[in-house]
């Protein structure tokens, strides 16, 4: 065989290696995105999160819903979008959901029929109507029946005979794009100029799979006649297929790396005879090559034409990859990696005399930094991000709890702002929040009471079980309603695999919104770290052990920071003495009994008004739990719900229903209101009230 005839066919091989490289990629993508139950699940959250894809779908619900109900369900068509969006960003709802589609798309390849029951779903999306307007959720449609069946075989053989193939595919085509790379280096009469040719051909391959990538993506999305259809393809497009985008990035990254050390021993980087070099290829006079360009123009023209930021988008990937090939190989070569191969070269010249483990420390430290910054662009965690807040901040000397004027008051002769169920909020994924923000987002808004709820619960595959103790399904019961309690018995069943049994924040059920204790716990103690001068109170529901709830204080290293009272009798100390002695949070449980002196019974130390007010003509000050002589007083200031409602927090946080409130019961209980438990802390005038109790502002009446 020739020397030609073999550069030839090493060429050949070169180009098959690349196309094969190409067919390995898809074949990887699909078996993990489309044919594996738990990559098409994650990916199909993933779409779920984005807000055009939820958007669409929220549209799609309310559409059937106001065609299969009432005619007059129309004129709620806002309402009705506001519930059902919240319902599908919550991640209660994820979690059904996702289980729902990875148990689908499990039996899709099965011989067992395939019903995805959306029953529980939409219980909930109810549910939700049924808080803000009960007679909007009577008119809804029945959702009894709401299933949808798949059982045309024919398409579910041919369906689970492409994922068999897709599993094989995923195996066999990276050895084939392998063995036809080996077999061009084997071939070539130059290995050298061989393995550049392979460097660059991979490289070029991701670039024209990145720009095929957002081509498909524009012309996809310009088939649809909406902006809201389009901006759903475009949402789904990104959580399907942005790993495939990602891996093309750092498949192009590695390959110009490749190709520009074997380069590096070649001629120092010249731009202009590079263009040159294209220009003849692209120019070349054939029949084949007038014919490639005259369609490559019309497809380019039209694109520019329709898609111009393709165009440009394309321009840049691939000048990017030049640009990589062309710096790399110039770093390279003044490592010295051409030294013996070009001796005559002045560069070479130089850098030989430098001893070659110092050469490979300099490349090991280059190859590394430009890795890691290349990591940064890609995952969007550059060195010079801003938008995180400075950690050092200027610390005010002279105020309590953000004035001057609280220092010398006792704890009880304060008021602070509290939430109740601090722990569920919108923002954290709860599907029946009463919070906008998280217990982070609420210490740094200006509440300083926070209530919350621990239990033992199990982290499973797609959720947490609550650990239900005896009796605690009948007050579930009473609390929530069978038909919810069911509906969590349901969603229980498929959850998947117990994990550890841990502690989480949950309300009533942690199926329906949980937050893990410790990430709680760290958020506070972030807060008192950085907040030394503001006093912090926790009342907690401990439907979990008092000693596994005071371990998990513990370990959050947040006893150093805990006050112990005394005794119920005792005078309490000035907010000005917590600060200045470190003992800035107190904390209480419920329950009564605790293993720790700094672990409070709550109803020892505070007592506590009605909180089972279903809507504001039922506020009452009357005595609750709580010792009668218990120094600190918790005004429960919200309506019962299982789903609370916005509208109701704003209408009994308004000051002219707040403050008189508080008022009143002051006067009638002869006591500060020392803890004031809202829901929607946003809503209303919560601070402003706190502050003019307080006497820090000057009243407005």
């Amino acid at each position: 065989m020739t020397d030609r005839l073999r550069q030839r066919l090493a060429t050949l091989f070169v180009v098959l290696a690349a196309l094969a490289l190409l067919v390995s990629e898809v074949a990887v993508w699909a078996d993990a995105a489309i044919f594996d139950s738990d990559g098409f699940a994650s990916r199909s959250e993933a779409a779920l999160a984005d807000e055009d894809v939820r958007a669409f779908l929220t549209t799609q619900i309310v559409d059937v819903a106001i065609e299969e109900g009432s005619a007059d369900l129309v004129t709620a068509r806002p309402l009705l979008e506001a519930a059902v969006d919240a319902t599908l960003g919550s991640a209660a709802f994820r979690e059904i959901y996702v289980t729902a589609i990875r148990s689908a798309h499990g039996a899709l390849f099965t011989e067992e029929p395939i019903v995805l029951e959306l029953f529980d779903a939409m219980l909930f999306v109810r549910a939700t109507v049924e808080g803000l307007d009960p007679d909007l959720a009577d008119r809804l449609p029945e959702i009894d029946d709401a299933l949808i069946e798949i059982s045309e075989q024919r398409e579910l053989d041919a369906l689970r005979g492409a994922a068999d193939r897709a599993e094989v595919n995923a195996v066999v085509w990276p050895a084939i794009t392998l063995l036809l790379a080996a077999v061009a280096l084997g071939l070539a009469t130059d290995r050298r100029r061989a393995a550049i040719r392979l460097g660059v051909a991979a490289a070029l391959t991701a670039g024209l799979a990145i720009v095929a990538l957002e081509v498909g993506r524009a012309a996809l999305v310009a088939t649809a006649d909406s902006e809201q259809v389009r901006g759903a393809i475009d949402g789904t497009w990104h959580a399907f297929l942005d790993d495939l985008h990602r891996w093309n990035l750092v498949l192009g990254g590695v390959s110009v790396a490749f190709a520009a050390a074997a380069t590096s021993t070649m001629p120092r980087f010249d731009l202009g005879a590079d263009v040159a070099r294209v220009r003849a290829l692209v120019l070349r006079d054939s029949g084949w090559m007038r014919w490639g360009r005259a369609v490559v123009a019309v497809w380019l023209g039209i694109l520019a034409l329709t898609e111009p930021d393709q165009i440009v988008g394309a321009v840049i990937v691939l000048a990017g990859l030049y640009l990589l090939y062309a710096g790399l190989t110039e770093l390279f070569r003044l490592l010295g990696l051409n030294a013996i191969v070009a001796p005559d070269d002045d560069t070479s010249a130089r850098t030989a005399r430098v001893p070659a483990p110092l050469r490979i420390a300099a490349f090991a430290a280059i190859f590394l930094a430009g890795t890691s910054l290349a990591a940064g662009i890609v995952g969007g965690l550059g060195p010079f991000d801003r938008g995180a807040d400075s950690p050092f901040e200027v610390v005010d000397t002279t105020t309590c709890n953000g004035h001057a004027e609280l220092c010398d008051r006792r704890v009880d002769q304060v008021t602070l702002a509290a939430t109740h169920n601090s722990m569920s909020a919108v923002a954290d994924g709860w599907l029946f929040a009463s919070h906008s923000g998280g217990v982070a987002a609420q210490l740094e808004a200006g509440v300083r009471g926070l209530l919350i709820d621990v239990w033992h619960g199990f982290q499973t595959d797609n959720g947490v079980r609550t650990e239900l103790l005896t009796g605690d399904r009948d007050q579930l019961i009473e609390e929530y309603g069978l038909e919810l309690v069911e509906a969590r018995d349901r969603i229980a069943a498929t959850l998947g695999v117990e994990g550890r049994r841990d502690l989480f924040l949950c309300h009533g059920f942690c199926e329906l919104g949980a937050t893990p204790f410790a990430d709680t716990l760290a958020d506070i103690r972030r807060f008192i770290v950085t907040h030394p001068r503001d006093v912090v109170v926790l009342v907690i529901q401990d439907e979990a052990p008092p000693g596994a709830i005071a371990t998990a204080i513990a370990d959050a290293d947040l006893v150093r920071y805990a006050y112990t009272h005394p005794e119920p009798a005792a005078p309490w100390p000035t907010l000005g003495e917590l600060i200045d002695s470190g003992r800035t949070l107190i904390v209480m449980a419920e329950g009564g009994a605790t293993p720790e002196p700094w672990f409070h019974a709550a109803y020892a130390l505070a007592q506590e008004t009605p909180y089972a007010f279903t809507s504001p003509d039922d506020l009452s000050c009357a005595p609750n739990r709580g010792e009668a002589d218990a120094q600190l007083f918790l005004v429960n200031h919200w309506i019962e719900d299982i789903t609370p409602s916005p509208g109701d927090a704003a209408v009994l946080n308004a000051r002219d229903v707040l403050l008189p409130r508080l008022r009143e019961c002051a006067a009638e209980r002869g006591l500060t209101p020392n803890l004031v438990a809202v829901n929607f802390y946003l809503e209303g005038d919560l601070f402003e009230v706190i502050d003019e109790l307080n006497g820090v502002v000057t009243p407005t009446d």
